[in-house]
């Protein structure tokens, strides 16, 4: 029963210049999934922003050309290496982590008999105001 991991790096949306189509921001997400034995068990996302200098260099790609592969190197270039490599670390860490959860199949449970009425509980997709 093998466990694997995959990462996914994308983007929802972007925002360009209506006279010349120039990407000036993209709104992007890192997807991470889990499967077992090919059936996917868990996922997991981290999003942000990334703003894109308003620099032309006469080597622009015409929008109607751009691809999603070309807006991710622009974004992982623009958030840096070191910062990716955190996310795609932390993705890891939370896939195993979600994995690390008792299982009700194994006699074992998770928990407390309370609620925390000050600390709410949020499913890993909720999105925060901020």
């Amino acid at each position: 029963m093998a466990i694997t991991t995959s990462l996914v790096w994308t983007v929802r949306d972007v925002d360009r210049e209506t006279s010349d189509g120039f990407i000036v921001h993209a709104a992007w997400e890192l997807r991470g999934y889990t499967k077992k034995d090919g059936v996917g068990i868990a996922t997991f996302r981290f999003e942000g922003d990334a703003n894109f200098p308003n620099l032309r260099t006469g080597s622009e790609i015409a929008f109607s050309s751009v691809t999603k592969d070309n807006v991710v190197s622009w974004v992982k270039e623009a958030v840096g290496v070191s910062t990716v490599s955190w996310y795609e670390d932390r993705m890891h860490d939370a896939l195993i982590d979600i994995h690390a959860k008792p299982n009700p199949g194994d006699g074992m449970g998770d928990g407390t008999p309370w609620v925390d009425d000050d600390e709410p509980f949020l499913a890993s997709d909720t999105e925060l105001d901020e």
